[in-house]
């Protein structure tokens, strides 16, 4: 498989912060596990790291955060609440309340969130991405069949953001039947399965926005739906890259000038399963995400222009045994491992454990990692600040309490390649 080598060396250094950053999100909120337990959940701080909390939020909701120009710190809830910290508090009022929108069945919901970049220069607009939720009707049976996922802008005006202000930039179409197997070729985000949804959103330094979609199979079982990972005409699987409009941007590998709308127009990446997490190497724009595995390798890659990331005919840097006989696989491994770019760490599941090793490298030389034991369905959120990396979010369980904390840190420590460190196993 192709190495990421033109962001090999320097991502050993990102992954200080990066590891421990991604470590905490690469699990679906997984309902069936229940609360990790208080002694798994807890972690001991390197030295010159130190913990502040300064607020509580709703147990088991809190999705992601984001901080505002002003100080504000604007926090999701998966049940399609938005609520701010502001003035050493949380502020009672959210600042947006769309759970009449929201579907959040299982690892569904709302799951990221990003103010704009001129948020406090005339753009007071707030990006949301979530599983919509096209019948409102309290049965319950409905809320667990086929849905599709949006991806919107609202307008923010002091504390609040009205919902009649959304404009969906992409997923503007929900099929009748609710999924987007029905048109599979049109502006539909999938969000058929109970996980491998929506994920992440994260604005460019160019001002573009990155977002993460799964590929909304069924997690226990080979799913045909995994394919659409290989398909450039479907949104599923994807790492996409629009503009403010939801108009693939224009750098994109597959962009067509005469069609921007379309969906391989927005793609930057493909051959994912569940990316929900992922971070800009800072003062770049390349993502480096967390791609939750299935039954054997859990992932981090780096997600260059244009890379097939291999899944599902690929788990780690190997073949999936489940996924290898169907015809898009046998098509893919004809053309060679180089057509695969390869993962930059993966990972094996061990019951609740994991190993992880790097699967490129160059030079020996040191890296810092720290295992983090967590889910995101936890409401603790934090901001980790180090020398090698700029802050970067991170979100890990608590047993019971939820605060809204920070860990600051001097430079950390260094461990080597190869060590044995502890995780939470997830086939989900």
């Amino acid at each position: 498989m192709r190495r990421p080598s033109d962001h090999r060396v320097p991502s050993l250094r990102v992954l200080a912060v990066f590891l421990a950053s991604l470590s905490a999100f690469l699990l679906a909120f997984n309902g069936s596990l229940g609360p990790v337990p208080a002694a798994a959940a807890a972690s001991t701080l390197p030295p010159g790291f130190y913990e502040e909390s300064i607020a509580t939020a709703t147990a088991y909701q809190t999705t992601a955060f984001v901080f505002a120009p002003d100080g504000r710190i604007l926090i999701a809830e998966k049940p399609g609440l938005v609520r701010i910290y502001k003035g050493g508090a949380l502020l009672p009022t959210p600042l947006l309340d769309i759970r009449e929108r929201v579907n959040q069945y299982s690892d569904r919901g709302l799951l990221g969130l990003a103010l704009d970049p001129n948020f406090a220069a005339g753009s007071p607009y707030l990006y949301l991405t979530y599983t919509y939720e096209q019948i409102r009707d309290n049965d319950a049976n409905n809320d667990n069949v086929r849905k599709t996922a949006h991806i919107s802008r609202f307008t923010v005006t002091g504390d609040t953001a009205d919902p009649a202000s959304e404009q969906v930039l992409v997923g503007k179409v929900t099929p009748a039947s609710g999924s987007c197997n029905d048109d599979p070729l049109a502006d539909c985000l999938p969000s058929d399965g109970y996980s491998h949804s929506i994920g992440t959103l994260k604005f460019a330094p160019d001002g573009s926005l990155f977002a993460t979609i799964g590929e909304s199979a069924d997690y226990n079982q080979v799913d045909d739906d995994a394919l659409q990972a290989q398909n450039l005409d479907v949104l599923a699987g994807k790492v996409l890259r629009v503009n403010k409009d939801g108009t693939g941007w224009v750098g994109n590998p597959f962009f067509a000038t005469d069609k921007p709308n379309a969906n391989r127009s927005k793609v930057w990446a493909y051959g994912l399963r569940n990316p929900f997490r992922f971070n800009l190497r800072p003062g770049t724009a390349i993502p480096y995400l967390g791609d939750v595995g299935w039954g054997t390798w859990e992932e981090i890659n780096v997600a260059t222009r244009g890379a097939n990331l291999g899944w599902p005919c690929y788990e780690g840097d190997e073949q999936q045994p489940g996924y290898a006989p169907k015809t898009v696989c046998q098509d893919l491994y004809k053309r060679g491992v180089d057509a695969v770019q390869a993962p930059l760490v993966k990972w094996l599941h061990v019951d609740y454990g994991a190993r992880w090793r790097p699967v490129a490298r160059s030079t020996p030389g040191p890296v810092t990692r720290r295992s983090i034991r967590g889910r995101t369905s936890t409401a603790t959120t934090r901001r980790v600040s180090s020398a090698p990396c700029a802050s970067m979010p991170i979100s890990d369980s608590s047993p019971a309490a939820s605060p809204i904390s920070r860990r600051m840190s001097a430079p950390r420590s260094t461990s080597r390649w190869g060590r044995t460190a502890t995780s939470t196993r997830s086939t989900s």
